[in-house]
């Protein structure tokens, strides 16, 4: 997936997972962040220095994370569309259609402490 390919690269700059607000500098430091990744990431470098304005919209979304932790994952989700000229948060939408998240809470009744019912019917007999 396009976002787990670009995920991979903005690593490199764990400090904007430090940014806790969107604005006209953050913008304008996606870019450079861009701009400086190294060649092993040149066909992600380019990706995003193509899509440059996209990059700057992703910047300045009101949706920017406020918790430490997410913002590399948010920009890379927000630029996976760039290239079929989705907007930051159609792209975002696309992938939580298509690759929902781990939830917090089993999808499954798993209480450790009471049998299944399995075991208690080899039990009865």
């Amino acid at each position: 997936m396009v976002g787990d390919w670009l995920e991979q690269a903005l690593m490199k700059f764990t400090e904007i997972n430090a940014i806790l607000t969107s604005n006209l500098k953050v913008a304008e430091d996606l870019v450079s962040f861009a701009r400086r990744l190294p060649d092993d990431f040149r066909e992600q470098r380019d990706y995003l220095l193509q899509h440059q304005e996209r990059l700057q919209e992703t910047g300045m979304d009101p949706k920017w994370p406020r918790k430490a932790g997410g913002q590399i994952r948010f920009v890379a989700e927000s630029m996976a569309g760039a290239e079929w000229n989705l907007t930051p948060s159609t792209s975002r939408e696309f992938i939580r259609e298509h690759k929902p998240r781990k939830s917090a809470i089993p999808a499954q009744d798993q209480r450790w402490w009471e049998q299944s019912s399995s075991k208690s019917e080899k039990d009865e007999r």
